[in-house]
């Protein structure tokens, strides 16, 4: 059967910078801009109770500011504070609070894994990975560009492949109109009629599925292989 999984309810200070694959596992650094997101529906989405912890309570110029675009995309046409965080926006943070700083959040639940559908207007719009893990985007070239992300490995704008837990990104809708693109993070196997996470093999990493078939049986769902995230058992 399908490997789908309903929401999972996390605990306050659970959801961290520092989970694996986060491209702020060792902090988000001071005085740079950084593109960030939140993946999962918090139950208290306000931005001052999420980060004022370890921000030291409310943004001004000496401490901390984040923005997202005045409309619904990221077209720059104006800047504005967010009250609350959003499933799949991505904002602007700065911090001037430590040389590196992680950041978590309070209660809230994953998003599901048979989806999410995400809302891109004409032209520029700032998002978020939903998921806690890396996914692939699959977007058509030919309507979008993107996505694109600031700071990783330089202060510089890089094309990436792949959406990471707690990144902000850009994307551009180069058509007229809007459109709403399905971010599937489950790959299908017509062979085995399964769905596994779709994401890239790290360095070290290796699958090998072995099918056996015979004329009245057939086994067509083994899959053996080494991963950086498994367990024993």
């Amino acid at each position: 059967s399908d490997t789908l999984s309903p929401p999972v309810e996390f605990y306050d200070g659970s959801l961290q910078t520092t989970l694996p694959n986060s491209p702020y596992g060792e902090g988000l650094p001071k005085k740079k801009w950084r593109l960030i997101s939140v993946p999962a529906e918090l139950e208290d989405p306000n931005v001052v109770n999420t980060l004022g912890d370890e921000l030291d309570g409310m943004p001004n110029s000496r401490k901390w500011r984040i923005f997202e675009p005045e409309n619904s995309g990221g077209g720059g046409s104006g800047w504005k504070k967010p009250e609350e965080f959003s499933v799949g926006k991505g904002y602007w943070l700065i911090q001037a609070i430590d040389e590196k700083v992680f950041l978590s959040t309070g209660v809230g639940k994953t998003i599901p894994l048979t989806g999410y559908d995400m809302t891109l207007e004409p032209g520029w719009n700032m998002i978020g990975s939903p998921y806690t893990f890396p996914m692939t985007p699959n977007l058509d070239a030919v309507s979008f560009y993107g996505p694109l992300t600031y700071g990783n490995g330089s202060e510089g704008w890089s094309e990436e492949s792949t959406m990471l837990p707690w990144s902000g990104y850009l994307i551009y809708n180069r058509l007229s109109d809007v459109k709403t693109v399905r971010l599937e993070p489950l790959d299908f196997s017509s062979m085995t009629n399964t769905r596994t996470l779709a994401r890239e093999s790290s360095d070290g990493e290796w699958k090998l599925q072995l099918n056996a078939e015979g004329e009245n049986y057939s086994d067509i769902g083994n899959i053996i292989g080494r991963l950086s995230d498994a367990e024993e058992g």
